[in-house]
């Protein structure tokens, strides 16, 4: 637990200053400074952090090799090549990797500032922070540098949803593509993230994703073992490897991840015609709810689907959250709704910064050079993927 101490006073800093700008969210100059100092405190602490997480090995070599402009070069294996040019741009400035971070942090949250600001009740900003961070937020930042781009694109592209202009939701999305090839999963939602599901389909989905989850129905695993056996060679071995895997298999068991999934599901099911009438924009963010809630539960089979593609929807609960404590006005029941989506919050920082592999240091106090995070890093991975931790 003590690798989570910076990462939990991170969140009790946000928390004081959720309270105050819930004060102050009738004055839209103190509330705006309280927004400025949130995103200069999120710049800071994970703009000038040191080689934490699983991912920054891939991408500080991935830099490392990056040409500039005008020397660039593409590999046709790797479609991303937004993401190459997008090096290579930094390169041509004669950035090091750790600008290059830096850089990347304030676009990440200048760009989340606008999608928060659009979508969450008046004076819960704050919160809504804290929930993107402990909700898929915290490890997009740290270890998937080409998903959170994308993701984001996507969500400023919500906007178009709603006005109805689908070449500029695609324009944002091509982009985005470009940065991560999950993206592809956006390109459809055009056409009916926007429609109002009924809430008996979505009890229904919920009840029957939960039958699949506790009986452990297998369903599409055989399925991809068929076709991986008729297309064989390379494929089938990597899929056979995937599918036995310990880290990428099956997701089953009892979990306080599981718990609060079903809480969430029981809360918006409950709160649904009331989070419609708070904001239409809602409806969006509960058909995502929905789709995360059927990937996880219905491909739990396949713990990679599950939480490679539920990665994408896991935005619905940065607003939803939030939304669902705004529309509760029975004191009692809002305070237990308060405090239970804390706990967890709290829960959830610690249970992702357990290992030393998220040890933080920022260059403001020193970091740890490049050699020795390696050496921690091929130290803990292997045993973390070995079972021995």
């Amino acid at each position: 637990m003590s690798y989570s101490i910076p990462y939990l006073v991170l969140l009790a800093c946000y928390l004081f200053l959720a309270i105050i700008g819930y004060k102050v969210k009738n004055n839209h100059v103190l509330y705006q400074r309280i927004i400025f100092l949130c995103s200069i405190i999120y710049v800071i602490f994970f703009g000038l952090r040191g080689f934490i997480g699983w991912d920054w090995t891939n991408y500080y070599k991935k830099y490392q090799m990056a040409s500039n402009l005008f020397n660039i070069s593409f590999n046709s294996s790797v479609p991303e090549w937004g993401f190459t040019i997008y090096m290579s741009l930094f390169k041509t400035l004669f950035l090091d990797y750790y600008a290059f971070v830096f850089i990347n942090v304030i676009l990440h949250i200048f760009l989340l500032n606008i999608f928060l600001k659009r979508y969450l009740p008046p004076g819960y900003y704050v919160f809504g922070l804290i929930v993107f961070l402990v909700m898929g937020g915290f490890g997009m930042e740290v270890d998937a540098m080409r998903n959170i781009m994308s993701i984001l694109l996507f969500l400023l592209s919500i906007k178009y949803i709603e006005e109805r202009k689908i070449g500029k939701y695609y324009i944002l999305n091509t982009v985005g593509l470009l940065f991560h090839i999950s993206s592809i999963f956006y390109l459809p939602l055009y056409f009916f993230l926007h429609k109002k599901m009924n809430r008996k389909l979505i009890v229904v989905i919920f009840i029957i994703g939960i039958i699949i989850f506790l009986l452990k129905i297998e369903y599409v695993k055989p399925l991809v073992l068929s076709i991986s056996k008729i297309l064989g060679g390379r494929i089938q071995s990597i899929t056979n490897d995937y599918l036995n895997s310990t880290i990428y298999g099956k997701s089953y068991g009892l979990s306080i991840g599981l718990l609060e999934r079903l809480l969430s599901a029981v809360l918006i099911i409950m709160y649904y015609p009331k989070l419609i009438n708070a904001s239409k924009h809602n409806i969006i963010f509960i058909n995502a709810f929905v789709y995360y809630f059927f990937i996880f539960f219905y491909f739990s089979e396949i713990a990679i689907i599950s939480i490679r593609v539920g990665m994408l929807f896991v935005f619905s609960y940065w607003i939803l959250w939030p939304s669902i404590i705004y529309v509760s006005k029975i004191k009692i029941n809002r305070q237990f709704i308060i405090c239970v989506m804390l706990l967890y919050s709290f829960l959830k920082m610690i249970g992702l910064t357990r290992f030393q592999l998220y040890q933080y240091d920022n260059k403001i106090f020193g970091i740890k050079t490049y050699e020795e995070r390696k050496e921690i890093f091929d130290r803990i991975a292997h045993n973390i993927l070995n079972n021995k931790t």
